[in-house]
C-alpha cells in the first residue's frame, strides 16, 4: 500500500498473488491436502485474487495454467479449479466493490477492414521490442541495486524512490499505476512522440520500484506501457492511412494485450485478459494476430527467470509423469 499510494509505478496483483496463493497454502496445510495437491491450491489462490481485483475471471484461469510455462504449454491440473475459484472470488468482490471496468471503452473499437493488419503486424515488432526493452531494463536496474553493497536492504527502496520522484519532477504521468494514461489513450488525438516518451519513462519508473525492493506487481505497468505503445502505433497509422483506421483507441486496447503476451509469456490469457478488462470482445482477431507474432519474436527472453520452458522440465511434474509411467509396468517386463 505505501509503495503504490505514494506514487510507485506497480500494480496490486502482484502483492495480492502472493497473498492469495499464501491463503491457498495455508488451507491445504489445515485440511491436510498432498503435495500435488498443495500446488494446484497455491495456482488457484493466485487465480482468484487476479481474477477479482481485474475483474477477469476467465483470463485469471487461464493466465494461472500459462504463466508457469514460456512455451505453448498449460498446466492443465489447475486449469479447471483456477477458473472456479477466480469465479467465485469475482462474484464476491464485485458484489463489495462494484462491477464496473477500470476503463470505459470507446464506440469506436472495432476490426472491419483486413487491410488494418497490416498497422497490427506493426504494432506487433513494436510491442515485442518494448518487451525486450522492459525485461532489459528491469534486469539492469536490478544489476545496479545488487551491485550496490554499500546499501542495506532498508535503504534501497529510498534511493528508488527517489529515482522515481526525479523522473516524476519532469513526466508525472509515469507514477503512480497509470491507469488514468489508457483511459486518457482510448480517447485518441496524441502526439506521437509525447506518448512515447510517457512510456519510456514508464518503464523507467517500475524498474526503479519493482527492482529497488518496492512491493508491487508488473502486470499493470505492462498493460499501461502496451497501450502507451498502440496508441502510438495508432496514431502514426492514423495519419498515414486516415481511411483505413479511423482511431487509435484499438491499437490501445491491442498493445496493452501485446505486450502482456510477449513479456509474460502468455499469448492466450493475454487476449481474454484485455477483453475483460474493457467487457469488449471486437477486436479478438487483431488481439490473436498481435499476442501471437509478438510471442514467437521474443522466445528467446522472459520476464520470470523461474519460468521453464515446458511441463517436461518442471522438475515436480517430471516427477510425477515418471512415477506415473513406472506404476504400470510391472517389475516382471
Amino acid at each position: 500500500a505505501l509503495t503504490i499510494s505514494s506514487g510507485g509505478s506497480a500494480g496490486y496483483e502482484g502483492p495480492i498473488s502472493l497473498i492469495a496463493g499464501g491463503l491457498g497454502s495455508m488451507m491445504s496445510e489445515a485440511i491436510g491436502l498432498s503435495t500435488q495437491e498443495r500446488r494446484v491450491m497455491v495456482v488457484a489462490g493466485m487465480s482468484a485474487g487476479i481474477g477479482a481485483v481485474f475483474h477477469a475471471p476467465l483470463a485469471a484461469g487461464l493466465l494461472a495454467a500459462e504463466i508457469l510455462y514460456s512455451e505453448m504449454d498449460l498446466e492443465h491440473e489447475v486449469l479447471v479449479p483456477s477458473v472456479i475459484a477466480s469465479t467465485v472470488a469475482y462474484a464476491v468482490f464485485g458484489a463489495v466493490r462494484g462491477w464496473s471496468s477500470p476503463w470505459t471503452p470507446p464506440t469506436q473499437l472495432g476490426f472491419t477492414d483486413g487491410r488494418e493488419l497490416v498497422a497490427y503486424t506493426v504494432l506487433a515488432l513494436v510491442v515485442a521490442a518494448g518487451a525486450v526493452g522492459f525485461i532489459g531494463t528491469l534486469r539492469a536496474v536490478r544489476s545496479r541495486f545488487d551491485a550496490a553493497s554499500w546499501a542495506p536492504v532498508w535503504l534501497r527502496p529510498a534511493l528508488g524512490g527517489f529515482g522515481i520522484g526525479l523522473v516524476g519532477v519532469f513526466i508525472p504521468q509515469a507514477l503512480g499505476s497509470g491507469y488514468g494514461l489508457v483511459q486518457t489513450a482510448l480517447q485518441g488525438n496524441h502526439a506521437v512522440g509525447i506518448v512515447l516518451a510517457v512510456a519510456v519513462a514508464k518503464v523507467i519508473t517500475t524498474a526503479l520500484t519493482t527492482e529497488s525492493g518496492g512491493s508491487g506487481g508488473v502486470f499493470a505497468p505492462l498493460l499501461v506501457v502496451g497501450g502507451l505503445l498502440g496508441a502510438a502505433v495508432g496514431e502514426a497509422a492514423h495519419t498515414l492511412t486516415p481511411t483505413i483506421t479511423t482511431h487509435s483507441a484499438s491499437f490501445v486496447v491491442v498493445g496493452m494485450a501485446g505486450l502482456l503476451a510477449a513479456a509474460l509469456r502468455t499469448p492466450l490469457s493475454a487476449v481474454f485478459m484485455v477483453s475483460e478488462l474493457l467487457g469488449d470482445y471486437r477486436l479478438l482477431v487483431p488481439a490473436i494476430w498481435v499476442c501471437i507474432l509478438a510471442w514467437l519474436v521474443t522466445r528467446r527472453h522472459r520476464l520470470f527467470a523461474d519460468q521453464v520452458a515446458t511441463r517436461f522440465d518442471a522438475p515436480a511434474q517430471l516427477s510425477d509423469m515418471m512415477g506415473n509411467v513406472l506404476s504400470r509396468i510391472p517389475v516382471s517386463e
